[in-house]
């Protein structure tokens, strides 16, 4: 039978607060602090050789939140150094999600940084955990990349969203409907800047307005009177 140690450990961006259990569920020591930088890692490292030799154990399992990129250099160390491999040493980054829902059965617990490490390492010792983490520094790049490009399309739809909804207080109808073929290109960023209200577009003559569309599309336009027309229909609806 293994004799395990359990390692529960809370990150965030200045600290990571981490709390040892026995196969038991009783806590090794008090629980501790310490920085997240290479100096707590080694550290960390450090205690838990000690632990494993004082106790005899022969098995660790480590395990915190995947939250974030906080925890990044914190499990590829762990998980990959060779002194902690001794003891058969495994990291899992688990779901939120289940700490939440494993934490409602310690209805007492406050919210704090402390209990937050036992209730993981306890979660540890439950078993059913997902597939430990595996160093893949190969594939590392590419994924950074892909998920910060998927952050930025997602911004920029966002911010889009917002800007629409503050052109529709100032021209309603020229949300609602479609005469230009992007919203946000230049002749239509002409038309929302250059005039300040719908009524100025709407009185505005068609040739002089013609003329302005062809000026500010490049003459991309094949009947430019007919955007004008929209255009002067949607600002009296507006």
């Amino acid at each position: 039978m293994n004799n395990n140690l359990f390692v529960g450990a809370d990150i965030d961006a200045k600290k990571f607060v981490i709390c040892f259990l026995n196969n038991n569920g009783d806590k090794i020591g008090k629980s501790f602090s310490l920085s997240n930088s290479l100096t707590g890692i080694n550290t960390l490292i450090e205690k838990i050789s000690a632990t494993c030799e004082k106790h005899n154990i022969n098995s660790v399992k480590i395990g915190c939140e995947a939250t974030s990129l906080y925890a990044f250099h914190f499990i590829n160390e762990l998980s990959s150094n060779e002194k902690l491999q001794a003891f058969d040493t495994q990291v899992f980054q688990i779901n939120p999600k289940l700490i939440r829902g494993f934490k409602k059965s310690y209805p007492d617990t406050d919210k704090t940084d402390i209990i937050d490490a036992f209730v993981i390492a306890d979660r540890l010792r439950f078993g059913r955990l997902p597939q430990p983490y595996i160093p893949n520094q190969n594939h590392l790049p590419l994924q950074r990349l892909t998920r910060f490009r998927f952050h930025l399309v997602h911004t920029i739809n966002r911010e889009k969203n917002y800007l629409f909804s503050l052109i529709f207080l100032k021209f309603s109808a020229y949300t609602q409907k479609k005469t230009f073929s992007n919203k946000l290109g230049a002749t239509s960023k002409a038309v929302l800047t250059e005039f300040l209200t719908p009524d100025e577009i709407a009185q505005t003559d068609v040739t002089n307005l013609a003329e302005f569309i062809m000026k500010h599309g490049k003459s991309r336009f094949n009947n430019p009177k007919e955007v004008v027309q929209k255009i002067k229909a949607m600002a009296r609806e507006s």
